[in-house]
């Protein structure tokens, strides 16, 4: 005996399905939200990062420009002293008089 009919179960199904989809639409939703905040997060640390990269460029900068004004004073007070400043390939200043640089030529 039947107790259904095939419009009586046909509205169940759809009614299951509907409900699926709205279930199924709430977790994609909530899965979208979740990884949208895990890339929120991931961005800013990116940024935060990049800060800390940009300050220690300047700062790098800062430092290079600050020797290379302190060897051009050497070299120029060097230079009034009749030396003059020299460097070696392994990249050690020297000092040297100006006439002996005259003659390593």
């Amino acid at each position: 005996m039947q107790t259904t009919t095939p419009a009586t179960e046909q509205a169940e199904a759809t009614k299951a399905i509907t409900a699926l989809r709205k279930r199924l639409s709430r977790w994609e939703l909530e899965h979208l939200r979740a990884h949208c905040a895990e890339l929120a997060d991931k961005l800013e640390s990116a940024q935060h990062r990049i800060e800390a990269l940009e300050e220690e460029a300047n700062q790098a900068w800062r430092w290079s420009e600050h020797w290379r004004d302190q060897s051009q004073e050497l070299a120029n007070e060097l230079h009034e002293a009749g030396k003059t400043v020299g460097l070696t390939i392994d990249g050690e200043l020297v000092v040297m008089d100006a006439a002996a640089q005259g003659g390593a030529a």
